[in-house]
């Protein structure tokens, strides 16, 4: 099934991945549950929406976990991260690395 995307130009254009289509919505996760005292009004909705494909494993106050987070050590002592995430907010990913004692080693940027 074919979904519009828009690149970060601002151009839209169709796409063939059935995981870019943009027909259907989850909405049970766009805000929290809250009860409203006679004559009140609830006013906590927020609608903060992501994308995600057929895979999905949780949602948190941040976005949804689409792909969980995987850490590998690689032969030249580096650690390659891999994870896929749907975001509610922009921001900036940073990886807090510790060693078996649970002492902070470095604070690194991963991705904006």
């Amino acid at each position: 099934m074919a979904g519009n995307r828009q690149n970060s130009d601002g151009n839209v254009s169709l796409s063939a991945d059935p995981d870019a289509s943009p027909l259907y919505l989850e909405a049970e996760i766009n805000s929290p549950l809250c009860g409203c005292v006679r004559r009140e009004l609830c006013s906590r909705h927020r609608m903060a929406p992501t994308r995600s494909g057929s895979e999905f494993h949780g949602v948190a106050d941040t976005g949804i976990l689409i792909r969980p987070l995987r850490a590998v050590p690689t032969q030249n002592g580096k650690v390659r991260l891999s994870g896929s995430f749907g975001v509610f907010y922009s921001g900036h990913l940073v990886a807090h690395l510790y060693d078996e004692h649970g002492r902070s080693l470095a604070v690194t940027p991963v991705a904006a």
